[in-house]
């Protein structure tokens, strides 16, 4: 219970130092005014989301292949909780799956706990709930608000008094048989989850690192082809982005040899 505090707190104090209120965030916007650097990918390799510290800089990672935005959701906003807890300490990485899963000890306990009350704050669901009769349409209510997913939304409401451990169960157990899902307890109760952030199959790199990039490429530390790689995309569209920046287009040939040193003062703090 005592990981599960420390993650409650955190989420709070941050809430209430952003000036959040009581309602929906938008975490992605959150991680990167935290000075945090985000990158959304889809993955087959089964990892939801990672966290790591390097050089005094934190990064996450979410893993956006098969799941829904709304577990993109969670699995950044668990992430945000490692580096909120300083699980990797000063240099060190947090790696996993399945972590919306209200199981693990110690760091995850903390992590997951931090994730639910900062997608959900507690006095926002207490008043939202107070006017809700069943416990179903209290998920579904707390899904439309602040945008999770059911089983997210039935673990926490369950862990704040606001719904019994008996429906709980029943509905994780409703949607584990493919008997129910967020979008069809929605519909069922006349409501529509608002519009989330969809990345597909496209991957999302954070625009800090997207400007180290071209600050090598303009130094002339790398080449298009090199440019292209890091940035996951052709070097016809790394053209484009270098006259859109107003960057001189250097041919292969014209590029000086990269220098280690150089790059890697470049890419650290």
């Amino acid at each position: 219970m005592a990981a599960r505090g420390q993650g409650r707190e955190a989420a709070r104090l941050l809430r209430s130092e952003l000036g959040l209120g009581t309602g929906y965030v938008d975490i992605y916007q959150v991680i990167r005014e935290l000075g945090i650097e985000l990158y959304t990918k889809p993955f087959r390799d089964g990892l939801d989301g990672a966290y790591k510290r390097d050089h005094g800089r934190d990064f996450i990672f979410v893993n956006t292949a098969a799941e829904t935005p709304l577990r993109h959701r969670f699995t950044a906003a668990h992430e945000l909780g490692h580096a909120q807890l300083r699980s990797a300490g000063e240099a060190g990485g947090v790696f996993e799956d399945d972590v919306e899963r209200d199981e693990g000890e110690g760091e995850e306990q903390e992590a997951n706990s931090f994730a639910a009350h900062f997608l959900i704050d507690e006095g926002g669901a207490k008043q939202l709930c107070s006017t809700i009769d069943g416990p179903d349409r209290r998920v579904a209510a707390t899904v439309r608000r602040f945008v999770v997913s059911a089983e997210s939304a039935a673990i926490h409401l369950a862990t704040l008094g606001l719904l019994s451990d008996y429906a709980r169960r029943s509905l994780l157990a409703r949607v584990a048989a493919g008997e129910t899902s967020t979008r069809a307890l929605l519909r069922e109760h006349g409501m529509v989850l608002p519009q989330t952030p969809d990345f597909g199959e496209h991957p999302r790199l954070d625009p800090t690192f997207e400007q180290r990039v071209l600050d090598a490429y303009e130094q002339r530390w790398l080449r298009i082809d090199a440019v292209a790689d890091l940035l996951q995309t052709s070097q016809n569209r790394v053209r484009a982005l270098l006259e859109h920046n107003g960057l001189p287009v250097f041919e292969d040939e014209e590029a000086d040899k990269p220098v280690e040193s150089d790059l890697l003062g470049l890419l650290e703090p």
